[in-house]
């Protein structure tokens, strides 16, 4: 049986799939981790599905992928956008030797599979599916450069691509995620981590207010620059070499988007075209009639890790550059009180406020902790240890110590030690984390937390 999906199936289909990566990685950790988008999560299980159905003889699909490249355009050209040449220049040396890196890069990837090909005997151009195009590029590239090769015989080229790109993605995330962590922590980088000059990334306030009549305009830039692509596009042709239809506009995505910033008479509407997302603000859905009766509204709490900071760190930027003081921030969430005072306008730039700085800050979140709650070991009476003959000791030479003394950070002020209770390598870890994010500490004798009394 063969099951034909138009159009509107397809791309119906397309959003159902891209849902189920989302919750998929939200309810698995290691995906998050290691980085796997959720549109490769949902991808992998559909394609997964549709294998079994086609090889067992239950159904097979037909999908109308009209709309697939249109799609692409789109994406690239937003991505054209991107590239501000303020920005590459302020990297000087170091963004030239990464340039050159990446380069060399991708003609080592292109030898080696072109290579490989030759001494397995295919094609070269198979080899070119599984080497930079879709190593380098990922699916995107991979999914614009499969219908070219098959224009050159290369039956499947695109799914080669796709699950070349795939395959990259998924071991790349596993291989370098461990990696890098170790090398991180092997070499201290965070401790001598300098803190970066984005000045440069900070554009005009008044160019990333949010309203929906900038939406259209958003909308019109990107059909404009596919438009002038098409053209560019053809250009490039007539040099006999063969390019996707997005590298035109990219090329002229990048061309507004820096005659924009170097003559200010065109306004990029990049607040648009990356929305704000990351933030999750908790509300009535967490009633369960359980652990949770009812849901303060009044309260608005933000969870912030999704976009790679903690709720300390957001408290201080909203308090510090939008002059805008909410209640507070611990390791990940933050919280502000509405009241009578509060007017929309008011909420409305608290909004626009968080917005601008997941669009300046976001970062991975990998490396923020998730988990501010350590089961304690108590070994001691409280008591016995508040009363103990005690000494003084360098913070990372008590692990294993019974502690003497309170250790709170504010907020929530909930003690992470406590007289009695046995320091562990897990603690020292959260101490010295909250302390870096800015964390209120109290309790010690050494009010630095230098130092801990533990028992003698």
């Amino acid at each position: 049986m063969i099951i034909e999906l138009d159009m509107y199936q397809t791309l119906a289909i397309a959003v159902v799939v891209l849902m189920l990566g989302k919750f998929l990685r939200k309810k698995c950790s290691l995906l998050e981790k290691f980085c796997i988008p959720a549109p490769v999560v949902g991808g992998v299980l559909f394609a997964v599905f549709t294998c079994v159905c086609y090889v067992t003889g239950i159904v097979e699909f037909t999908f109308d992928d009209i709309l697939k490249e249109v799609c692409m355009v789109f994406f690239f050209t937003s991505v054209g956008f991107q590239a501000n040449l303020k920005v590459l220049k302020s990297g000087g040396k170091s963004m030239l030797v990464f340039l050159s890196l990446v380069i060399a890069l991708i003609l080592a990837q292109n030898f080696l599979a072109v290579g490989l090909s030759n001494v397995m005997r295919i094609s070269p151009l198979v080899g070119l599916c599984t080497g930079s195009i879709s190593m380098v590029g990922g699916h995107g590239t991979a999914g614009a450069f499969g219908p070219v090769l098959e224009d050159f015989g290369i039956s499947g080229a695109t799914t080669l691509c796709t699950a070349a790109a795939t395959y990259g993605l998924i071991a790349g995330s596993m291989i370098g995620g461990p990696i890098g962590r170790r090398l991180i922590e092997k070499h201290k980088l965070l401790d001598t981590a300098v803190q970066e000059d984005d000045s440069l990334l900070v554009e005009e306030e008044i160019k990333h207010e949010r309203h929906a009549s900038m939406y259209p305009s958003a909308v019109f830039q990107l059909i404009i620059a596919i438009g002038i692509g098409t053209v560019v596009s053809k250009l490039l042709s007539l040099t006999g070499m063969t390019f996707p239809i997005y590298i035109g506009a990219m090329i002229a995505a990048a061309c507004m988007r820096n005659i924009g910033e170097y003559t200010g008479k065109i306004t990029i509407y990049m607040g648009e075209i990356n929305d704000i997302g990351g933030y999750y603000a908790f509300s009535s859905e967490l009633k369960n009639g359980g652990s949770v009766y009812d849901f303060d509204r009044t309260k608005l709490a933000v969870h912030t890790l999704d976009v790679g900071l903690a709720g300390i760190e957001v408290y201080d930027i909203l308090r510090d550059e939008y002059d805008i003081q909410i209640e507070f921030g611990d390791l990940g969430n933050a919280l502000a009180y509405l009241s009578i005072g509060d007017r929309i306008r008011d909420i409305e730039r608290l909004v626009s406020a968080l917005s601008e700085i997941k669009r300046r800050y976001a970062r991975d979140k990998n490396g923020l902790m998730e988990n501010e709650y350590i089961a304690p070991a108590v070994a001691v009476t409280p008591q016995y240890a508040f009363y103990a003959p005690k000494e003084s000791l360098p913070l990372r030479e008590t692990a294993g110590r019974i502690c003497s003394e309170f250790v709170m950070c504010y907020p929530p002020g909930i003690p992470i030690l406590a007289p009695g209770e046995r320091i562990t390598k897990e603690i020292l870890e959260h101490i010295q984390y909250a302390k870096e994010k800015g964390c209120s500490m109290t309790g010690p004798e050494d009010p630095e937390i230098h130092r801990i009394n533990v028992l003698a």
